[in-house]
């Protein structure tokens, strides 16, 4: 036999079962929020992968001269962009900009110097190196660094 709920034993019954909905929806969101994260690392890691293979490409193209122009330098800063140069100037849409003495500095210097530190670095590591503009000494100079080995040079 049923009996009748009194007015609290109801409204305790409700605050139970809207809980143990909110916590279900909590779950459920966490969980959706986790996944979502999950794919957004997984395409951040493969773009990486691809920016970085592309470079060490263009790097090891370079090298040997196959199929490139002087002025076709990819940014290895942010590894997608493609390097240009306005008078003593070069840059990339991700923002950087290094600005050069202007005296005969073309984009295929800096090409070949970033082959000669790939080249360099690759002899101990197997790990892509970074790439940022610094100031040292008064000037802005574009240096390569791996964490993993504590290589450091200065590109240009």
């Amino acid at each position: 036999m049923c009996r009748k709920l009194t007015p609290e034993e109801y409204t305790d019954m409700m605050l139970f079962i809207e809980q143990a909905l909110a916590a279900e929806l909590a779950r459920a969101d966490a969980s959706a929020e986790h996944s979502a994260l999950e794919e957004y690392e997984a395409i951040e890691e493969y773009e990486l992968a691809e920016r970085e293979a592309a470079l060490a490409r263009a790097a090891a193209e370079a090298e040997d001269g196959r199929g490139w122009r002087d002025d076709e330098v990819l940014c290895p800063v942010c590894k997608g962009g493609w390097l240009l140069q306005h008078g003593a100037t070069i840059m990339c849409t991700c923002g950087f900009r290094l600005q050069t003495d202007g005296e005969g500095m073309q984009l295929g210097v800096l090409r070949q110097a970033l082959a000669e530190v790939f080249t360099d670095h690759r002899e101990r590591c197997h790990l892509q190196p970074t790439f940022r503009v610094r100031e040292e000494f008064g000037a802005a100079m574009l240096w390569s660094e791996c964490s993993a080995c504590g290589f450091e040079q200065i590109v240009l």
